[in-house]
Formats: C-alpha cells, sequence, structure tokens
C-alpha cells in the first residue's frame, strides 16, 4: 500500500499533467495511471483497513457542524504520504501539545482517529521519500492544501461581494 501511495504522490505530479491539458499521448497514460492507482488504494484501503458501518449510519456526504452519536467513522481518504506530511508538519510547527508530542505518539493518534493501522517504518518510510523528492518543494501535501484553501477563500471572498450587491 506504501508503494502505491508513493506512486499516486508522484503520478499527480508528473510534468505531464503540469500542463492541465488532455491532448497528449502521455498525459493520457500518467491521468489512466493515477486514476488505477487511486482506484487500488481505494480498494485495498477498503478489504484491509474496513470500518465497519451498520446502514443506519452509512456516510450521507453532508457536513454537519458538530459531532454526534450517530456520526459516520471519520477516514483519512488522501495518501499515507499525505498523513506523514501533516504529521511532519504538525510535530514541526508545535501545533500538538507545544510540541511535547512526537512522531510516533501523534502517529497512534491520527491512526486511531482515522481508524486505520499506521506503523511506524511506515510513517518513517514515508518521511524518507518525502526528503527524496526532487522538485523545488518537496511538500506536496501542504503545497495543494495552500493553493486550494487560497482558491476557496477566493471564491468565498468572490461571492460575498456579490451577495452584497
Amino acid at each position: 500500500m506504501h508503494a502505491l501511495s508513493y506512486a499516486e504522490t508522484e503520478l499527480q505530479y508528473h510534468e505531464a499533467l503540469q500542463g492541465r491539458s488532455h491532448e497528449n499521448e502521455l498525459n493520457l497514460h500518467v491521468h489512466k495511471a493515477l486514476a488505477f492507482v487511486r482506484k487500488m488504494l481505494r480498494f485495498l484501503a477498503r478489504e484491509y483497513h474496513p470500518l465497519p458501518t451498520p446502514p443506519s449510519r452509512m456516510f450521507t456526504g453532508e457536513k454537519t457542524g458538530a459531532p454526534h452519536s450517530d456520526a459516520p467513522p471519520i477516514c483519512w481518504t488522501g495518501s499515507i504520504s499525505d498523513l506523514v506530511e501533516l504529521l511532519y508538519g504538525l510535530d514541526t510547527l508545535k501545533c500538538i501539545n507545544g510540541g511535547e508530542t512526537g512522531i510516533q505518539e501523534l502517529m497512534a493518534h491520527f491512526s486511531r482517529i482515522f481508524g486505520m493501522e499506521l506503523k511506524a517504518s511506515q510513517c518513517y518510510n514515508a518521511y524518507v521519500d518525502i526528503r527524496r523528492r526532487k522538485n523545488d518543494s518537496r511538500t506536496y501535501f501542504f503545497d495543494r492544501a495552500s493553493e486550494k484553501l487560497n482558491e476557496r477563500i477566493v471564491k468565498d471572498d468572490e461571492r460575498e461581494r456579490a451577495r452584497k450587491r
């Protein structure tokens, strides 16, 4: 599963996808490979880390304000590399317990929260893979999160301005 997560990360940042056009053959093959890897990751997550959910508690897709007793379980749907990048980022920024909580403890808590098994070796190997990235910025998850959050803020600002007119 770790290899698939790594492949997903590398494929989504492949230079063929940076132009965002669907015209050339390489671009098409990279899109297909990325779709396959993501499908396999979802399959493996269901097959090897199933979270039993009674039919009455199935996820409806609606965002809720506060958790309640019949809320569906929260599942990490990003890659292992994304989660590890988040954990190391939180640790580096000392966002949890003033930085007194180490990576191992963060990993254990997040694993419980998301109902998954994340071993120390997986976490370390994913971090090593992150360090080996060749691009100028090696923090793909944070870069993507920053970009998407800024886009969301701009759209929300535009909607608010349109509403006030």
